[in-house]
C-alpha cells in the first residue's frame, strides 16, 4: 500500500511542477522579449512612462519576478523534487522514496532496485 502512495505522491508533486511550468512560460516568454526590446532600443515605454539603462533593467525584473520564480521551482519539482519527495516520504516507513522498495536491512548507499541514493535510517529502540 505504501508503494501506491509514494508513486501517487511522486505523480501529483510532478503534474504540479507541470502545471506550475506552463502557467509561467508566458510571464518568461514576454521577460524575454522585454529584455529584447530593451537590448535593441534602450529603453522601454510602459503605461506612458519611459523606462531607460538600468530603470528598465529593474522594471522588467519586478514584474516578472512572480513568475521567473514560479518557473524555476516548477522546473525543480518536475524534473528532480528529491528534497521535496524526501521531505513527504520521511516517517514512512524504510521504503526507497522513488520505488518503493523495501530498504530494512539495507546498508545506506544505492537502492538494489531502482539505484536511488538513500541513507540508511537508524531507528533508536528505546
Amino acid at each position: 500500500m505504501k508503494t501506491d502512495l509514494r508513486a501517487v505522491v511522486v505523480i501529483s508533486v510532478r503534474l504540479v511542477g507541470l502545471a506550475m511550468l506552463l502557467w509561467a512560460s508566458g510571464g518568461v516568454l514576454t521577460l524575454v522579449f522585454a529584455i529584447g526590446t530593451v537590448l535593441a532600443t534602450g529603453s522601454l515605454l510602459d503605461a506612458n512612462t519611459l523606462y531607460t539603462g538600468v530603470g528598465a533593467a529593474l522594471f522588467i525584473l519586478a514584474q516578472h519576478a512572480g513568475a521567473i520564480t514560479w518557473f524555476v521551482l516548477g522546473f525543480y519539482l518536475f524534473a528532480k523534487g528529491r528534497w521535496v519527495f524526501a521531505r513527504i516520504f520521511r516517517g514512512l516507513g524504510t521504503n526507497c522514496f522513488r520505488c518503493g522498495y523495501d530498504l530494512a536491512g539495507i546498508p545506506g548507499g544505492k537502492c538494489p532496485e531502482c539505484g536511488a541514493r538513500f541513507v540508511a535510517r537508524e531507528d533508536s529502540a528505546a
